[in-house]
């Protein structure tokens, strides 16, 4: 049986990963910029106002907090080494997802401009305002890689899920003399020498 501690730390990392995998998925999901665009290409006067998420300016890295989630799950599931890889891909997903979001916080002009130019269709450069939910998906990557580096290091001390959620292989099941009966098997088979 697992000491109290270690059922703690299974505990709170359990909870630590579904914090930083809801704070990753809403962190990309909220608008991290709002900017002016002309309406359509070389038309200065008409302009629109557009709203850019975490999502829109980082696809793929807005997904992994959907991993970091699924990692939650993969835990419970696994044993051993299984819980070392779900660490390590956890991790991964923590690191990628924070460093998204420091990127866009180190040059908010070319992210926004770049899918700016891609909704208008030229190049053109975003004026607007940006807000501060980046920081928000930046902490769910650091919590979420901090989770997955301590999945790694200590998952193999957690407890794992009871012997009653596996599923029993067939040749040890007793079967009993009736229902050999009924299979058309002699239940005295192993009686005789």
């Amino acid at each position: 049986m697992p000491e109290p501690s270690a059922k703690r730390t299974y505990r709170l990392a359990l909870l630590l990963l579904t914090v930083s995998g809801a704070l990753v998925v809403v962190g990309f999901a909220l608008p991290w910029a709002s900017v002016t665009l002309p309406l359509a290409s070389g038309v200065a006067h008409a302009t629109r106002t557009a709203e850019f998420t975490g999502q829109s300016l980082f696809p793929g890295a807005a997904a992994l907090g959907w991993a970091c989630l699924a990692g939650v799950a993969g835990v419970l599931a696994t044993r051993s080494w299984g819980r070392v890889i779900v660490g390590v891909v956890v991790a991964v997903a923590g690191v990628v997802a924070a460093f998204a979001s420091a990127r866009f916080a180190l040059d908010l002009s070319s992210a926004v401009d770049s899918a700016a130019s891609a909704l208008v269709g030229s190049p053109v450069t975003a004026s607007g305002s940006i807000t501060a939910w980046w920081a928000i998906a930046m902490i769910g990557g650091i919590c979420a890689a901090l989770a997955g580096a301590w999945t790694v290091l200590r998952g193999r001390e957690w407890p794992v899920m009871g012997s009653r959620y596996e599923r029993t292989p067939r040749r040890a099941a007793a079967v009993s003399p009736w229902d050999a009966q009924d299979k058309g098997e002699d239940p005295t088979d192993d009686l005789v020498e």
